[in-house]
């Protein structure tokens, strides 16, 4: 700022000088000595500006040369200090990097082994599967086979047989069944209660399981129960049964409404072991394993019959 304002003042006296020169008259030859010393002294005091000037203009530059270098270490450290920081943050994103990327193969790794044994897992379920089914099947029908000649008789009340089932039960069916069929002979092998806990007075009474000797008069007995329809013992409703697996006799259940429709609109039926419904229509007999393909058999070919269940 000095040195500007000094540049400008010379120029305002070199201004100045020059308008007095052009008002002034012309001067004889004996005032110019006079002009010569204000001329040297002038040209002295802008030397001495200029000295000033030049020596302010150094002092700067050193100054700025000084402050320019003490930034340029001053951003030099930083920078050095900014890079250490950014190296060491770095490697240890390399150092996470490597330790993510080896636990991601191992995981990949595992991966495919876990698929393979699941593969071979869902593989050997598959057969085991199967030679469950066959296994299951199998011990069904043994179960049932072995209870070809049994019966399960429902209705008859607690310790009504005494001591010994078996004539109980042979009497019990000449009486239900009626005395015109006495010639019917009945041997007995074995009778007695389901395996439940005995049940209090006022509860249901169990079951009695009854086992013929000849699987012939397990048919007969069926057949007049049939033909009877509804059976008392002294007074109270009883019901004879086929004895079969608990899962079979759910299966041959379900048909029961279907089989109901097919009574009361007088289309002949049978049921197969275990659970197969067939249907005679037309002397062309159709089978079904499922309930509800059998009921849309019925709507479909008996539409408008009379086919309301009396289960």
């Amino acid at each position: 700022q000095n040195m500007v304002k000094t540049v400008n003042l010379e120029r305002k006296l070199d201004l100045r000088r020059k308008s007095e020169r052009a008002h002034e008259p012309r001067r004889v030859n004996r005032e110019r000595p006079r002009e010569t010393r204000q001329t040297d002294e002038l040209q002295a005091y802008r030397d001495g500006m200029m000295n000033d000037i030049k020596m302010q203009i150094e002092n700067m530059d050193e100054n700025l040369r000084e402050d320019i270098s003490s930034l340029r270490e001053e951003a030099k450290a930083d920078t050095n200090k900014l890079r250490h920081e950014l190296s060491q943050k770095i490697e240890a994103l390399h150092e996470t990097h490597a330790e993510t990327t080896s636990i991601q193969k191992d995981m990949e790794r595992a991966l495919c082994d876990t698929t393979d044994r699941l593969t071979a897992l869902e593989k050997d379920h598959e057969s085991l599967k199967k030679d469950y089914n066959k296994l299951h099947d199998k011990s069904l029908d043994l179960e049932n086979r072995s209870r070809r000649k049994n019966l399960r008789v429902v209705g008859i009340n607690e310790d009504a047989e005494g001591g010994n089932p078996s004539r109980f039960m042979a009497e019990f069916f000449s009486e239900v069944l009626g005395k015109e069929n006495d010639d019917l002979l009945i041997i007995i092998d074995q009778a007695h209660r389901t395996l439940a806990p005995k049940p209090r007075t006022g509860e249901r009474p169990r079951a009695m399981i009854v086992r013929l000797h000849y699987y012939t008069d397990r048919e007969k007995i069926l057949r007049l129960s049939r033909e009877k329809g509804r059976l008392f013992y002294k007074v109270s409703p009883v019901h004879i049964f086929p004895d079969m697996n608990p899962e079979v006799s759910k299966l041959q259940a379900s048909f029961n409404p279907v089989k109901g429709k097919l009574r009361n609109a007088g289309i002949p039926y049978s049921l197969y072991y275990p659970a197969k419904l067939a249907i005679t229509v037309n002397n062309v007999k159709h089978s079904f394993t499922y309930p509800r393909e059998a009921e849309k058999f019925i709507i479909v070919n008996f539409r408008g019959s009379h086919l309301e269940s009396s289960e």
